[in-house]
């Protein structure tokens, strides 16, 4: 499949008939991501213009489409809007119809309940109440429902560390369901001003060294350099039927990027794995909230920090940051995890797969093709992070 497939789903024009299927009040619908599933299937995420969020998904095989179609009316009681836009086909979830997520349904029916996440037959998050205020839900293929609640709890029973994480409020593990409490404050995402940035960064680095130094729990996997070459790789397998130029350039900067994840490494430690701003909260005090353990392990500690290093450039590439506020932003998270020589000496390569790795995520977002190219920049330039 070319990468005009992707061209080809930014905007949706519905019928008036599909819109009511969907209980939409607007005909219009604007890709906000896309996850590739295989070489000829995509997870959408649309939304309108007034913020409401509908799930979608793209086959390649119209067989399949059909069955999906017809097995996901059949699991949850919703129609389906299966559509045709510029001469290809989708299915458009209705009101959050999910074969795979069987609780998600159920839980939209609530009064109180705003859908935040859906990436079709994998994974959802809920919003309880305005603000949060009773619970954050996740939902997730019920047979992965143990493992979110053990290292979410795992999480929240570390001895000494500097942040704090929701409770487990609830867990259903037929409906693939769990609620977790809020976090005071926002996310570092949302702090916009230096003022509040760099302290909030500081403070954050603080709390991500606490989580290194902590005792791994028994049951967390190991995740080492060579496990994060499987994770690009598996990413590239992914783009390589989407966007043969963008496969083209990652896979020529891998060699480079995977004798450096090679050639050394460093003590292991507890880590997040999907550490960066979006996942930490300060509130009023400073107090650093934590969220999201699903991917708890262990590795080198320059992956997390490495992760939150580099979201700052892309910050930066987005035009939410100015440059000179992400070299702020950086320094300022360094200065509050102080890494010792052996972090610092891998930050670089782990650095490079971060860049390797968002740059294969952005290629399946709308405009995202031009921060890929320059997430790609940046590991052909020596010496970034240093």
């Amino acid at each position: 499949m070319a990468h005009s497939i992707l061209n080809k789903l930014i905007t949706l024009d519905l019928s008036a008939s599909e819109a009511g299927q969907l209980g939409l009040r607007t005909n219009s619908l604007k890709l906000r991501r896309a996850w590739p599933r295989a070489a000829d299937r995509l997870g959408l995420e649309y939304v309108t213009a007034a913020g409401q969020l509908i799930a979608g998904q793209w086959f390649g095989c119209p067989e399949a489409l059909a069955h999906s179609a017809e097995s996901t009316a059949k699991a949850t009681s919703r129609p389906v809007a299966v559509i045709e836009n510029a001469g290809t086909p989708l299915l458009l979830h209705s009101r959050g119809a999910d074969r795979r997520l069987p609780g998600l349904t159920g839980l939209l029916r609530q009064p109180d309940a705003h859908l935040l996440v859906h990436q079709p037959e994998r994974r959802a998050v809920v919003r309880l109440g305005p603000h949060g205020q009773r619970g954050y839900a996740k939902l997730v293929r019920p047979e992965r429902t143990a493992a979110v609640v053990a290292k979410g709890e795992a999480a929240r029973k570390l001895p000494d560390v500097t942040f704090i994480t929701p409770n487990l409020l609830a867990a259903d593990a037929v409906q693939g369901l769990t609620v977790w409490s809020p976090l005071p404050g926002v996310s570092l995402y949302d702090l916009l001003t230096p003022s509040q940035l760099l302290p909030a960064a500081s403070a954050a680095g603080q709390a991500l060294r606490s989580m290194h130094t902590a005792t791994p729990p028994a049951e967390v996997e190991r995740h080492d350099a060579e496990a994060e070459i499987g994770v690009i790789e598996r990413w590239l397998e992914r783009l390589a039927p989407f966007n043969v130029e963008l496969h083209r350039r990652v896979g020529a900067a891998t060699p480079q990027v995977y004798e450096a994840l090679r050639d050394a490494t460093s003590p292991a430690v507890l880590l997040h794995r999907d550490f960066y701003d979006k996942q930490i909260f300060v509130d009023t005090q400073g107090q650093i909230g934590l969220l999201d353990f699903d991917t708890l392990a262990t590795g080198e500690a320059a992956l997390d920090l490495a992760n939150a290093l580099v979201h700052c450039e892309l910050r930066a590439l987005q035009g939410k940051y100015a440059p000179e506020v992400a070299t702020r932003a950086v320094s300022a998270w360094l200065a509050g995890y102080q890494p010792d020589p052996t972090v610092h000496d891998r930050l670089k390569a782990y650095a490079d797969a971060v860049r390797l790795r968002l740059a294969c995520v952005y290629a399946f977002r709308p405009g995202g093709e031009r921060l890929s190219a320059s997430l790609l920049d940046r590991v052909e330039c020596p010496n970034r992070l240093k």
